[in-house]
């Protein structure tokens, strides 16, 4: 153990006196090289720096490794000596090695005056292809990538432009920019959902202001969109061409309901949660709206004059009705008056009409053609008075939440073998997305 340890502190030893020894000959070999460059020192000057070994040196640091550099000096600089003495040594390395790399051909003139003749020559192939057989391609495009391939040439903008690439498109949940709504109006949509969209004021620029520009739009969602109400008012100007209209939880007031009743075709309209309905906007919009099958009025605070406005002047061809909310405003008089007008009602939901009794469901059993009845928290209709709906024949479900027990569900569940009770949470009475649809409105894609 002894001996052991003795010829390792020897070899320490021995290793610090070699270090001291290179340290020295390193200081030394630095100073005659600045002689050297001060013109102090003779012709020919042999210079040489130890390289430390790693193994040598485990026990010091490993930093103080210095690099070999071996030249010999004449009267010049000692920059220009080295760079060309490691250019000789590079060189005759390369001489001793042969040259992997290829030398590139050369091409006579006459090769270059043939490429250029048939690059010349060269025709586009789409400059072969008529206009039908480009669109006919470019409608399997996504819509960002036909904004690019307007750019390629004036041919492709113009065949891009045409009105069949352009009849869907949806944009919700977008931030859209001021003047954007001209611009995607201008394409010429006919679907079009901007659900929950944010829409800056001023959506149409000054030359769309100034014209009578009409759009193509016949189906538009703008359910929960962000627009105040004379953006809406100047927006429905333009699309008097509509078909199916939804304005879920939008604002509006008497100038937006009279670019509505404009829309003579109008069959679904979806005015859920709205503010700032009246009796002189329901008035306007039920005197000339009559081609509605569809009407969703559901939770717009409407006062009982405009309850029976409604009742009064809807269209008798709507077959889809939703008048949910009338707490105080809808009476079994006012429901009867609209029963008389409506004999064709398909979907009726009058939830949470607390005013509605048993004389209301009376009146509901003339509906022969009743498919669906939503009775949910109308507190005033005793649990006996729904036996009698056993008499429609037609009716398929039955929405009665709120009201009853378990032990009444079941009895009713027994009662109307044939009829699906509280199967719908939520009305989809004129609502352009019922789940999981989320990609389309009212059946049909805005997504290619």
């Amino acid at each position: 153990m002894n001996k052991s340890i003795t010829k390792e502190n020897n070899c320490k030893t021995t290793l610090l006196e070699s270090s001291k020894r290179r340290k020295i000959d390193c200081e030394m070999s630095e100073n005659n090289l600045l002689k050297c460059v001060n013109n102090e020192d003779p012709e020919n000057l042999s210079v040489t720096v130890y390289e430390d070994n790693d193994s040598d040196i485990s026990f010091f640091n490993k930093s103080s490794k210095k690099r070999v550099i071996s030249s010999s000096f004449s009267k010049r600089s000692p920059l220009t000596t080295i760079n060309k003495t490691i250019n000789q040594t590079s060189s005759q390395q390369d001489v001793s090695k042969p040259s992997s790399s290829k030398t590139p051909l050369k091409r006579s003139e006459s090769t270059y005056k043939k490429l250029d003749v048939n690059e010349q020559n060269l025709v586009n192939p789409f400059e072969l292809l008529s206009e039908e057989i480009l669109l006919h391609i470019f409608q399997y495009l996504p819509k960002k990538t036909l904004h690019r391939v307007a750019l390629v040439n004036t041919r492709f903008s113009r065949v891009i432009l045409d009105e069949s690439l352009w009849i869907r498109m949806d944009l919700g949940n977008r931030a859209l920019k001021r003047g954007s709504i001209g611009k995607i109006f201008s394409r010429g949509f006919i679907i079009l959902r901007l659900a929950q969209a944010k829409i800056q004021s001023p959506i149409f620029e000054s030359h769309f202001r100034d014209q009578e520009f009409q759009s193509k739009l016949q189906y538009l969602d703008l359910s929960l969109a962000s627009i105040d109400v004379t953006s809406l008012a100047q927006l429905l100007k333009t699309c008097h061409s509509l078909k199916k209209l939804s304005l879920e939880h939008v604002p509006v007031d008497i100038n937006v309901c009279k670019e509505i009743a404009e829309c003579r075709d109008l069959e679904v309209l979806n005015l859920a949660m709205c503010e700032g309905l009246n009796q002189e906007s329901v008035i306007i919009l039920m005197a000339n709206l009559q081609s509605l099958t569809a009407l969703n009025i559901s939770w717009t605070n409407l006062s009982s004059e405009s309850v029976e406005a409604i009742v009064s002047l809807i269209t008798p061809s709507i077959m889809r009705f939703n008048i949910s909310g009338c707490r105080r405003s809808l009476t079994d008089i006012s429901l009867q008056i609209f029963i008389n007008r409506c004999p064709n009602i398909v979907e009726l939901d009058l939830s949470d009409c607390t005013l509605l009794t048993s004389v209301a469901i009376q009146a509901v059993t003339a509906l022969t053609k009743l498919e669906y009845l939503s009775l949910s928290r109308c507190y005033n209709i005793p649990m006996t008075s729904y036996l009698v709906l056993n008499n429609v024949k037609s009716l398929l479900f039955l929405d009665v939440f709120n009201l009853l027990s378990d032990a009444g569900l079941q009895m009713l569940e027994k009662t109307f073998k044939n009829i699906g009770i509280n199967k719908f949470i939520h009305s989809s009475v004129a609502r352009p997305t019922v789940m999981p649809r989320r990609t389309s409105i009212w059946g049909l894609r805005t997504r290619d």
